[in-house]
């Protein structure tokens, strides 16, 4: 086998197996489908915020242990 007939092999050798897959795969959920209306309005898309997150544990939380009132100690 020459290397020109190896690749020819290997290639359709993986086109069958794509084939193979997508058959086992429509035959379970069935074709594509677009959403409809009333799916595609339950789709929520996040877009960019430039307002601040909140701070985090690190730096309001953690060092809390460090604010000991001293006359009560």
């Amino acid at each position: 086998m020459t290397m020109k007939e190896l690749i020819a092999y290997s290639e359709n050798k993986r086109k069958q197996k794509c084939l193979q897959h997508h058959k086992a795969v429509v035959a379970i959920h069935g074709n594509c489908k677009p959403f409809t209306q009333k799916q595609y309005n339950q789709v929520t898309t996040k877009q960019k915020a430039s307002f601040t997150k909140g701070k985090g544990f690190a730096f309001k939380g953690l060092w809390n242990h460090n604010n000991i009132n001293l006359k009560t100690v």
